[in-house]
């Protein structure tokens, strides 16, 4: 029975490294980790960079007052248009638009809008005077009377629209982002 153990006692000791080979796979393992804290390191970094350099590469074109929007009614006067092109591309539009010509235009684009009063209107486009004037406050993007609707996707893009009743305006804003 001896001689039936010696062959495993012997397979099993064959099975551990040594001399030169040992060393090389000790220096492998080393490596290893090593290899995997850069990596980890470096993703975050080259996101960031991918992020920055899709956001250098987008594109804005403003155009105020002047601007024609195939869809908008005839009735639409002092349009203006932002477009951002590129990663995170967005669209927004700002005009004069009678209130019942903005109920049809919202009904026939599917826009469930909902009467508000006090709201802020963001989104609006750089350059634009602000709304109104508000005592204590200054000038602002309140809406005291008019309509809302929003739809947001759950990655932060969709369409909102804003109407102050008082000065007939309709803001319009859609991103992908």
């Amino acid at each position: 029975m001896a001689s039936r153990l010696k062959p495993l006692k012997h397979a099993a000791n064959s099975l551990q490294p040594r001399g030169r080979h040992h060393k090389n796979v000790r220096q492998k393992m080393k490596i290893t980790p090593k290899r995997l804290l850069i990596v980890i390191a470096c993703v975050p970094i080259l996101l960031i960079g991918l992020i920055m350099s899709c956001l250098w590469t987008s594109d804005y074109k403003i155009t105020l007052h002047t601007a024609k929007i195939e869809w908008l009614p005839t009735s639409a006067k002092d349009v203006s248009q932002k477009i951002r092109t590129g990663f995170g591309a967005s669209e927004t539009i700002e005009c004069t638009i009678p209130e019942k010509d903005f109920l049809t235009l919202a009904a026939a684009r599917d826009w469930r809008i909902k009467p508000e009063e006090r709201f802020t209107a963001s989104l609006r486009i750089e350059g634009l005077p602000k709304l109104r004037e508000i005592p204590m406050l200054g000038p602002a993007d309140i809406v005291l009377r008019g309509y809302q609707y929003q739809s947001i996707a759950s990655n932060g893009g969709g369409i909102s629209v804003w109407f102050d009743s008082d000065l007939q305006r309709m803001i319009y804003a859609t991103s992908d982002r």
